[in-house]
C-alpha cells in the first residue's frame, strides 16, 4: 500500500489517468468496495458491543452515552456525532476532508440503522456473562479487521483524524498524544452519560492496536494485488 500511495501522488498517475480513465474508475470502485466492507464490519462490531453491555471502545462508549442521554436510537446518536465532527472538520481542517470523510458518516449511520433492527431478535443482553463475552470477542475481531481494511482502502481519512492532523500541523502535539486524549475524553463523557465501561473497554484498549497490525500484515499485500491486477501489462 505504501507503493500505491507513492504512485498515486506522482505525475505518472496523472498521465496514466488521462490515458486510461476506465482503469482508474475501476480502481476507485475497488477501493470503494473495500471501504464499504470495512464499515460494514465496524458497524456490526459496534452493535455487538452495545448489545453485550460489557463495555466497548471509546467511541462506542460515547455513542452509548448519547443514546441513553438523548433517548434516541444508536444510529441517530451516531448521525449526530458524525454530523458534528464532519462540520467541525470542514470548518477547521477542510484540506484534509475528502469524499471518504462524508461517505464514512452516511455508511456508518445506514449500517447501524439496519443492524439495530436485526439484533433484538437474538436477545443478546439476556444471555449469560460467558456467552456475551464470547460474542464480544467476535465483535473485537470484527472491529480490528474493519479498521485494518479501512486503512488499506486508502479512501480518505475520517473527519476526526482530519481534525487531529490539522491540530498536529499547527501545534507541537503529536497525533498519538491527541488521539489518546480524545479516547480518554470519549470514555469519560460516555460514562458520565450512562454508557457502559467494563471488560469490553479493557479488551479493546489492550488488543485493538495489536490486532490491526496483525490483520494489516496479512491483508495489505493481497489488497494491493487486488488493486493493481487491472494495470498489469498496460
Amino acid at each position: 500500500m505504501r507503493r500505491f500511495k507513492k504512485w498515486a501522488e506522482s505525475d505518472l498517475l496523472k498521465r496514466f489517468a488521462s490515458q486510461h480513465p476506465d482503469i482508474i474508475n475501476r480502481l476507485m470502485w475497488k477501493k470503494y468496495a473495500i471501504f464499504t466492507i470495512a464499515l460494514l464490519f465496524i458497524s456490526l462490531a459496534v452493535l455487538i458491543f452495545l448489545e453485550c453491555r460489557l463495555g466497548s471502545d471509546s467511541l462506542t462508549v460515547l455513542l452509548d452515552g448519547l443514546h441513553l442521554k438523548l433517548d434516541v436510537a444508536y444510529s441517530t446518536a451516531s448521525g449526530l456525532y458524525n454530523g458534528a465532527i464532519v462540520l467541525i472538520a470542514l470548518l477547521v481542517a477542510r484540506r484534509y476532508v475528502g469524499l471518504g470523510s462524508v461517505l464514512y458518516m452516511f455508511h456508518i449511520v445506514l449500517f447501524l440503522a439496519i443492524f439495530e433492527r436485526i439484533f433484538p431478535l437474538f436477545h443478546i443482553p439476556d444471555q449469560s456473562f460467558f456467552v456475551r463475552l464470547m460474542i464480544l470477542l467476535v465483535g473485537q475481531v470484527l472491529l480490528s479487521l474493519g479498521i485494518a481494511l479501512l486503512i488499506s482502502a486508502s479512501f480518505g481519512m475520517n473527519s476526526l483524524d482530519a481534525i487531529l492532523h490539522r491540530i498536529e500541523d499547527r501545534t507541537r502535539f503529536s497525533y498519538r498524544g491527541l488521539r489518546t486524549f480524545v479516547d480518554i475524553a470519549y470514555v469519560s463523557a460516555g460514562f458520565l452519560m450512562g454508557g457502559v465501561v467494563g471488560i469490553g473497554t479493557i479488551i479493546s484498549v489492550l488488543t485493538t492496536g495489536t490486532m490491526i497490525v496483525w490483520f494489516r500484515k496479512r491483508l495489505d499485500r493481497p489488497i494491493s494485488r487486488f488493486y493493481f491486477k487491472q494495470v498489469q501489462g498496460v
